[in-house]
């Protein structure tokens, strides 16, 4: 009987150890759009339905985002930095090219985008003054701008993002 007491004490600090080291539990959401982390090389973060940030680790282009400017698919590239508030997409990528780099008329550089999936709206500016400008009738001040790769690292640990439905 005078191992009993240290017999309890290698129990508890077993248990104490083996809670420490178990993970937090990763969120799965009813929709599988907002489960998808990609496959193979390709990284992905949700964004919004159907939109979402992505890259290919062998790529080139680094991260980008497929959107349907004027019924054309038309992907961002050279994402930076992402941000989601109040239903509204922000992206920006300074080293993402025109539309059609023959046209600068037409379809100039968009380094500063805007995405409203709920309104259909996707739009571009060159400039910050005018994207800020664009993005106060929509109540944001200063977008709470995130990397891509965190924003992914965050999203294949927990599966959650503070914009993504089922997550707090």
């Amino acid at each position: 009987m005078k191992y009993a007491p240290f017999f309890g004490l290698i129990v508890l600090l077993i248990a104490m150890l083996s809670c420490r080291s178990s993970s937090p539990k990763k969120v799965r959401h009813s929709d599988p759009f907002y489960n998808d982390t990609g496959e193979g090389k390709f990284l992905v973060v949700p964004l919004i339905k159907p939109y979402r940030v992505a890259v290919d680790e062998g790529g080139d282009v680094g991260w980008f985002v497929e959107m349907h400017e004027k019924g054309l698919l038309y992907t961002v590239t050279g994402v930076e930095k992402v941000a989601v508030e109040l239903g509204v997409i922000m992206i920006f990528a300074p080293t993402n090219p025109p539309l059609d780099s023959s046209r600068p008329d037409i379809y100039p550089v968009w380094h500063w985008i805007v995405i409203i999936p709920d309104q259909k709206i996707e739009k571009g500016f060159e400039y910050e003054k005018d994207f800020l400008s664009y993005i106060h009738q929509f109540g944001i001040e200063n977008p709470n701008w995130v990397d891509p790769m965190e924003a992914f690292k965050q999203f294949e640990s927990t599966g959650c993002l503070k914009w993504i439905p089922d997550c707090e």
